[in-house]
């Protein structure tokens, strides 16, 4: 949209490269300068230790040397939101620290990289326990194929100055009727003690922290998944910008494009479908507005957001608009008490709704209208600092996929931009990288 608002980027730290060997090479050689120049102090005046970064654990190959971006699979603030850990798809996890030099210019601080020797499939931060006296969570669990689920720590050991590099805890996700592991597709904290597990054949599953096995399991049937059981798979659970987790009612959504609810506090465990489309190709995200009526429904081969009224079954009431299609590769919004919804787009900008429509589901008593296609209530540009400014195509042409605000600092936001795995890059270009930005 012509005569956008425009914001610039406070700070950033781009992971592109030639290659990705080239690209963890400059990463360590920047941590190696900064390591000794900056002394990163937070606003309250803590001082951080900077801590070596891990090298890739398995044996350069011709993946490694061939071009190839980094895509961003999901972002997490810290509690207290000066901290932003990045699970990436070279198998690594990064944590950023937000700092400010001498002249109190704010930079994004590479501190730690972690890498596994598998893929990454899910991952989730455990929340922060009061209990343990932590002024941090620094945990986080990681779902892998054929594999158990691991659960890390990301602090460094007491006695050496490094990340452990061995999960504290595993998780089974072997089906004991065939023992074969199956895999994590998604996974969700309920709190610092629970979390959930989805998998194939809308299998879903709890699991206690301190125990290997889930507590409960159900799963669909073979002939509820059908023929296309690839599909039945547990994408995603609700998100939400609010401690709901006393009400204990949880939804997940489906590569079928179903939505389900189950009630936690049933002793008898049930799932019930509530939502099915024959629209898109698969749900990868479901966020619930602030009052819980509402449930914004992100789904690949989709240019829309459809908004679903969790009062009436099999109802989706309206959809708000989006001005560029979403293809296989997921872009993830971001749902706040503060400015509503936001979304990044294939073309460097980020698109919102504000608060009083996503807490209306879009919907007045003036204006009804089934299946009104709702256009955003903004469209902010992403601006390079001068001197970057040369590139103007590249930075046109950028794809935000991931935003997330501070919980804390509300005015600001974490993006992602990532390039499409489908099409061949200009290794020249600045495709990936993560932005601090004003939140628009």
């Amino acid at each position: 949209m012509n005569g956008s608002p425009v914001i610039g980027i406070k700070a950033k730290q781009s992971l592109s490269g030639v290659h990705l060997a080239d690209i963890w090479d400059k990463e360590e050689k920047e941590w190696s300068r900064n390591s000794h120049s900056i002394k990163g102090l937070f606003p309250n005046g803590n001082q951080y230790d900077i801590i070596p970064l891990e090298k890739p654990i398995f044996e350069p190959n011709e993946t490694n040397e061939s071009p190839r971006s980094i895509i961003f699979q999901d972002l997490y603030w810290s509690d207290d939101g000066m901290q932003v850990t990045a699970v990436t798809d070279d198998h690594a996890i990064r944590q950023y620290y937000i700092t400010y030099d001498a002249n109190g210019k704010i930079n994004l601080q590479l501190t730690k990289r972690l890498f596994k020797n598998r893929s990454i499939v899910s991952s989730a931060m455990i929340p922060h326990d009061n209990s343990t006296g932590e002024t941090l969570s620094e945990k986080i669990l990681i779902g892998s194929r054929s594999l158990p689920i691991q659960l890390y720590s990301l602090k460094s050991s007491d006695d050496q100055n490094s990340i452990i590099d061995t999960p504290i805890f595993t998780y089974s996700t072997m089906n004991p009727q065939n023992e074969v592991y199956e895999t994590p597709y998604s996974i969700m904290p309920i709190n610092s003690d629970t979390f959930l597990v989805g998998s194939i054949r809308n299998s879903v599953s709890l699991y206690d922290m301190v125990r290997k096995e889930p507590i409960w399991n159900i799963r669909s049937d073979k002939m509820k998944c059908g023929k296309a059981e690839f599909k039945s798979i547990v994408s995603c659970f609700d998100e939400t910008c609010m401690d709901d987790n006393y009400l204990k009612m949880k939804y997940f959504g489906t590569y079928k494009n179903e939505i389900y609810r189950i009630d936690l506090r049933t002793k008898r465990q049930g799932m019930e479908r509530i939502y099915n489309t024959r629209q898109g190709n698969g749900i990868y995200q479901l966020l619930k507005s602030e009052n819980g009526l509402y449930l914004y429904v992100l789904m690949r081969k989709s240019n829309q957001i459809k908004v679903y009224d969790i009062r009436r079954n099999e109802t989706c009431i309206t959809n708000l608009k989006l001005p560029f299609l979403i293809k296989n590769q997921k872009f993830k919004a971001n749902i706040s008490s503060f400015n509503g919804l936001s979304i990044g787009t294939n073309n460097n900008k980020i698109i919102n709704w504000d608060r009083s429509i996503v807490e209306s589901g879009g919907i007045t008593r003036h204006d009804y209208e089934q299946d009104t296609n709702i256009l955003p209530t903004i469209t902010t540009s992403i601006e390079e600092p001068a001197q970057e400014n040369e590139e103007r195509r590249d930075i046109q042409e950028r794809r935000i996929n991931i935003i997330k605000q501070n919980p804390v600092y509300l005015d600001q936001t974490i993006i992602s931009y990532s390039p499409d795995k489908t099409v061949s890059q200009n290794m020249a270009r600045d495709t990936s990288g993560i932005c601090l930005i004003d939140t628009p």
